[in-house]
C-alpha cells in the first residue's frame, strides 16, 4: 500500500512539473518609461546629473563619467531590463565622447569603488568631443 502511494505522488509531482511553466522574461523598459516605472529593477528615483558619455568596447555599453566625482556609472547591454534613449545610440555612434546631461536611475546600491549600473532614461545639452 505504501509503495502505491508513493508511486502516485511521484507521478502527480511529475505531472505538476510538467504544467508549470518558469515565468517569462519580463519585457523591456522604454527608456521613456523609466522615471514613471514602478518597483523591480530600479533601487532609487530618477536624478539628473552631468559627465561624459562613453562608448563601451565590452559588456559595459556606456559608461558615465560624472563631472566633479571619480564615480563611474555603467549601462550594460542586455544584462538590464530598459533600453537605451535611441538619439542617444545615434550620437554615441559617431562620436567616442558625449558631454551632457544624464538623467539615470540606478538599477544597484552604490558601493564604494563598484560601477553602479543604472538605466538611461534622457539626454540633454549634448556636446560632442573630439
Amino acid at each position: 500500500m505504501r509503495r502505491l502511494i508513493r508511486s502516485n505522488l511521484a507521478a502527480l509531482a511529475v505531472l505538476l512539473l510538467s504544467v508549470v511553466r518558469a515565468p517569462a522574461e519580463p519585457e523591456a523598459i522604454p527608456a521613456d518609461r523609466v522615471c514613471s516605472h514602478t518597483g523591480a529593477p530600479f533601487v532609487e528615483p530618477c536624478r539628473t546629473i552631468h559627465g561624459n558619455l562613453v562608448l563601451g568596447g565590452d559588456n559595459i555599453q556606456v559608461r558615465i563619467y560624472t563631472r566633479g566625482t571619480k564615480r563611474i556609472l555603467g549601462y550594460a547591454d542586455g544584462a538590464l531590463r530598459c533600453t537605451l534613449p535611441t538619439d542617444l545610440e545615434d550620437i554615441l555612434a559617431g562620436k567616442p565622447i558625449v558631454d551632457a546631461d544624464v538623467t539615470i536611475r540606478p538599477v544597484t546600491v552604490w558601493k564604494p569603488g563598484v560601477m553602479q549600473f543604472v538605466c538611461i532614461a534622457s539626454v540633454s545639452n549634448v556636446r560632442t568631443k573630439p
